[in-house]
């Protein structure tokens, strides 16, 4: 114990923790600077010279926050195996922007509007031409005692090509913008529907701040900056077109003989239009970018479609809720090994099934490979004879219930929890609360069914939020339930009406009850035991015990037996 230059001058525990934390070729750039205010033993002004092994001690990159420190050197925060290369998604391509990008644009501002602003920007700079040459017309008139004889007629005519140069510029402004807020639009619904198609696997490879980014700062580009310069580069082309007309009018012949002098005569008056225009062209690429990084979703690998053109289920199907898995296998991406292997076993209908395991045995990853979470690599799932490869995901999804974990509940009202869709009547929601005791709670809430929830269900204790995704549940009626460890983070009280209700409600539905708990499976009539991606045991909970394998030693472990 000591001070740190106290403990390097002992040369004990610490000077050989440095030596063997010192990473071979480290350089005097990494190397610890002694404390400020130590004075050098010379009566110099500098700090303490380290000696022998003390100086070699000192020669280390200090261990400061490791996430600043792989900054500084360029690695990314998000590469965990500190290869300082960025992600697949991440990767942009340099250099100029691809002209399918301004294409996808316009293909969503459409054909006709495009075609209708050029049309409009033109007209209001043809009578911004006419205007000029009229007004050139005009000083050129004869005058008659000081005063030009067609004075009014010029006047008239000069006020009414203003008024149209003004109704089309705001007309061609108008198409703008209108194109724009179209543009924004659809291509907004597309990264909506891109992001909101991909599989699971995205998400988790994909960090939150650049979905973020997409839906924030890139979509305000498209919104607002796009339009914009557009408008600009569109005012500042048509104007150079019609300076140049203009140089042509006033020297025809320059045109045809002397077209070098014509464009150096051209230059001096365009200088300043031309600088504008290569600066809104130059302002417009750069954010067009964003509409590339958009589009940058829509080649994403996608989810099976939701309503296939023929589907293998007819309704009403499933009949009885038979779930059957042959030889099957996930992986949760194709570099990684298979998640779960070998997975064979039948769930008769009406049957409840518990499934335990250690952490990462593949539970969960069964309850995902059944709602189409993750697509099968090997083998397949059959529910009442149909491969559910075979359904589209709205129908396989909207035929089986799950309870997570975690109750999601959103911000609203008790009713719009319970029923979304608006299918039920008030007693029917009134009789799901009393199946799962919630029913005297609800009764003293401020306006009872119209209670607001807050956010994630804040103002609610986890037990209730617990209890109304079971009674949302309840209201579904589906002919397959899955509880992923939906008792695990609450009390025994709470647990045992849970039990009740499914025990009351979902007697005639097949229950897949996957729990962290061993007591919260043994009132089921089969429990499957998973070890490492695989079924190692299967029987009722009597049965396992009595085997005295991976059951029995789980339960030993929960002080069970």
């Amino acid at each position: 114990m000591g001070s740190f230059q106290e403990l390097l001058h002992r040369k004990g525990a610490l000077v050989g923790l440095l030596d063997g934390a010192r990473q071979p070729g480290d350089g005097g750039e990494g190397e610890i600077e002694p404390p400020a205010g130590t004075k050098d033993p010379s009566g110099s002004a500098g700090g303490t010279r380290p000696q022998d092994g003390q100086e070699r001690s000192m020669k280390l990159v200090p261990e400061k926050d490791s996430a600043t420190s792989e900054a500084q050197m360029g690695v990314p925060l998000d590469d965990p195996e500190g290869t300082g290369q960025p992600k697949e998604e991440d990767n942009m391509p340099y250099g100029r922007v691809k002209a399918t990008m301004y294409l996808t644009y316009l293909r969503a501002v459409g054909t006709p509007l495009c075609l209708y602003t050029l049309f409009l920007f033109l007209c209001q700079q043809v009578a911004s031409f006419c205007r000029g040459y009229w007004l050139s017309l005009w000083a050129d008139d004869p005058t008659v005692d000081g005063r030009q004889t067609q004075a009014a007629l010029r006047g008239w005519v000069f006020g009414l090509l203003g008024c149209l140069q003004a109704i089309g510029l705001f007309a061609s402004m108008a198409t703008v913008l209108l194109g724009g807020i179209r543009a924004s639009t659809l291509l907004f619904r597309k990264l909506l529907w891109d992001v909101a198609r991909s599989p699971i696997g995205f998400f988790e490879q994909t960090p939150i701040g650049n979905l973020l980014n997409r839906f924030s700062k890139e979509t305000d580009i498209v919104d607002v900056d796009i339009p914009d310069r557009l408008r600009s580069l569109l005012m500042y082309a048509f104007g150079l077109l019609e300076v140049a007309l203009v140089v042509t009018v006033a020297t025809p012949l320059a045109v045809v003989a002397v077209l070098p002098l014509l464009l150096l005569y051209a230059g001096f008056q365009v200088t300043q239009t031309l600088q504008w225009a290569v600066r809104s062209w130059t302002d417009l690429e750069s954010s067009i970018v964003s509409v590339e990084r958009l589009r940058d979703y829509a080649l994403t690998p996608k989810e099976a479609p939701w309503r296939p053109p023929s589907c293998a289920a007819r309704p009403p199907w499933p009949r009885g809720g038979q779930i059957e898995f042959r030889n099957f296998g996930l992986r949760y991406r194709p570099e990684l090994p298979l998640a779960v292997r070998g997975v064979s076993f039948k769930i008769h209908a009406g049957e409840k099934v518990g499934i335990v395991g250690r952490t990462g045995a593949g539970k969960s990853s069964l309850a995902g490979g059944l709602l189409r979470l993750l697509e099968a690599a090997e083998g397949g799932i059959w529910i009442d004879g149909v491969p559910i490869a075979q359904v589209g995901l709205h129908t396989l999804r909207s035929r089986i219930t799950i309870i997570p974990q975690d109750p999601i509940l959103f911000p609203g009202s008790l009713r719009m929890n319970l029923d979304m869709l608006q299918e039920h009547t008030d007693e029917a929601i009134w009789a799901a609360l009393e199946t799962v005791q919630l029913r005297a709670v609800v009764a003293t809430l401020p306006g009872q069914l119209h209670y607001e929830c807050a956010d994630q269900g804040d103002n609610l204790s986890v037990g209730q939020k617990q209890l109304l995704c079971l009674a949302r549940a309840l209201l579904r009626k589906t002919q397959i339930l899955i509880l992923d460890e939906a008792t695990a983070a609450v009390d025994p009280g709470t647990e045992r009406q849970m039990q009740a209700a499914l025990s009351s409600w979902f007697a005639q539905c097949t229950v897949l009850l996957i729990a962290h708990r061993l007591s919260s499976v043994l009132d089921c009539a089969r429990v499957l035991v998973m070890d490492e991606g695989q079924v190692a045991e299967s029987g009722s909970p009597a049965q396992l015990l009595a085997q005295k394998g991976l059951f029995y030693r789980l339960a030993q472990e929960s002080g069970l037996v």
